[in-house]
């Protein structure tokens, strides 16, 4: 079993030097269940050979940057579970609601609800900035995985690059989320599209002036087919907070703050996808030499009117 915690029994201030709003003075067996799930949840996304890799240094009593950025997300993710279960106590005459001690008071539910999202934003950016650090450091654990490997392999390879065609807001955690969609997307839309050249302009080795320029037509479609599909397959929550929100808002008049229904979803998810295929469209043209006229008018939602 992999330990990252509690290893001279101080398991809860760890947590509470990691979150910075957990007793220290609480028992640790309560959220050591929650640890375990957290743990598994992180090496889903880094890889278990980063989390064994921290896990191993922390056993060792080695002292290191990523033992701390791996207990980070962890602990955010297994205290904010913790939390939720404690809301309500579960005994033999059934669920109970909780009452505060003396002098407290029991937070109403939107003070519970805001409490979880920011808990849920500390958790996203503690893994953002874990495989930043992965990637700056040149963890080896994390640069000869599958996961990582595999990204190289496709058209947009980072989330800087995937940023500059859809603002993901520079989230490393989003892009990995992303990375099996990008690549459906290349499979199912670039592949065809681009024929006998779509190994090669993937691999990008030896690439003229004019396949670098192509480059620039194709990345585009793929980042918004791989949002499109994700919209289709994901929860919205994880994506970073008010991205698509945003996105809907301003084409239903309604607030940024509203849930969108599924109606809407798909309706973004297919504008992404007809847009991504004029893109690809418009990539051909240039691919085989003429690019002056486009072949779908451009329209905007914004307008009364469309031509076609």
């Amino acid at each position: 079993m992999i330990m990252l915690f509690n290893k001279t029994n101080n398991g809860s201030a760890e947590l509470r030097s990691l979150t910075g709003n957990y007793f220290a003075n609480n028992n640790y067996e309560k959220v050591k269940g929650d640890i375990e799930f957290a743990t598994d949840e992180l090496a889903k996304i880094v890889g278990y050979a980063v989390v064994s890799k921290a896990a191993t240094d922390y056993e060792a009593g080695t002292v290191n940057e990523l033992i701390r950025y791996v207990q980070m997300p962890i602990a955010y993710l297994a205290t904010m579970n913790m939390y939720r279960k404690n809301d309500v106590s579960h005994e033999d005459g059934g669920r109970k609601v909780k009452i505060a001690a003396e002098g407290e008071k029991s937070p109403w539910e939107w003070q519970i609800e805001r409490d979880d999202a920011m808990l849920t934003e500390m958790y996203y950016k503690s893994v953002d900035r874990l495989i930043d650090y992965l990637e700056r450091e040149n963890i080896e654990q994390w640069t000869s995985s599958e996961l990582r490997l595999a990204a190289q392999k496709q058209f947009i390879k980072s989330a800087t690059e995937f940023n500059e065609y859809f603002p993901i807001d520079n989230s490393s955690r989003i892009f990995v989320m992303l990375s099996p969609f990008i690549r459906e997307a290349e499979r199912m839309y670039i592949k065809p599209a681009l024929g006998n050249d779509y190994l090669r302009l993937r691999n990008g080795a030896e690439l003229s002036e004019a396949d670098i320029e192509l480059l620039t037509y194709i990345r585009p479609p793929i980042a918004l087919l791989a949002i499109s599909i994700a919209i289709k397959r994901l929860a919205l929550s994880v994506f970073p907070f008010g991205v698509i929100q945003r996105i809907i808002a301003k084409n239903h008049t309604m607030s940024a703050g509203d849930p969108p229904t599924f109606e809407m979803l798909d309706k973004v998810a297919d504008w992404f996808e007809d847009d991504a295929e004029e893109m690809i469209e418009w990539a051909k043209r240039v691919r085989n030499g003429f690019p002056e006229a486009r072949l779908v008018p451009k329209n905007s939602v914004d307008n009364k009117f469309f031509r076609v």
